[in-house]
């Protein structure tokens, strides 16, 4: 158990990074005026699927005892 927490929660760090710099690059004005359509909309899925999977880890976490 304690194993399958750890590995949550360094999962949980690197998505919270990756959904931080996912989402600081959309509100780049420039990227956004430079960037092609398609690039932005992957850009926005990936910040959905991100959030949705940090939402499932902390549900995961939150079974953990303390």
């Amino acid at each position: 158990k304690i194993k399958e927490k750890q590995r949550l929660l360094s999962l949980q760090e690197k998505l919270s990074k990756q959904l931080c710099d996912t989402n600081a690059l959309l509100e780049n004005a420039q990227f956004l005026q430079k960037a092609p359509p398609p690039l932005i909309e992957k850009h926005q899925k990936t910040v959905e699927e991100t959030t949705r999977a940090l939402e499932e880890i902390s549900s995961k976490l939150g079974n953990f005892s303390i």
